[in-house]
Order: structure tokens, then C-alpha cells, then sequence
């Protein structure tokens, strides 16, 4: 296995400009990846709370 400088000083021959690039598209599939999941888990979470169960309770909270 490579050592981590040996890693760095292969990466610093490359050209800059297309590393940064390559590094921006990763870490804007990670954003979009995420804000996806997000996005979903928010759906599922409110059709969550539409349920019968849900309001039960909810309406047992707001008693208290």
C-alpha cells in the first residue's frame, strides 16, 4: 500500500485545475446525495405523521 505522501506527491503532479474540478464534482454529488435522502426522509417523516397513530399521539401530548 502507498504511503499517504507518496499519494500527495503523485497528486501534485497532476494538473491542479482538473483536480479541483474532480474534487468540486465529488463533493457536489455528496451535496446532491444528500439533500436527495434529506428531501426524502422529510416525505416519509410528514406521511408518518398523517397516520391515525401519529395523531393519537400527538393529541396525547398536547393533553399532558
Amino acid at each position: 500500500m502507498r504511503s499517504l505522501l507518496e499519494l500527495a506527491r503523485q497528486l501534485q503532479g497532476y494538473p491542479q485545475a482538473a483536480l479541483r474540478i474532480s474534487k468540486r464534482l465529488l463533493k457536489d454529488s455528496q451535496r446532491a446525495e444528500l439533500e436527495a435522502t434529506v428531501a426524502r426522509e422529510s416525505r416519509l417523516f410528514i406521511e408518518c405523521l398523517r397516520t391515525e397513530e401519529a395523531r393519537a399521539v400527538l393529541r396525547g401530548l398536547i393533553k399532558d
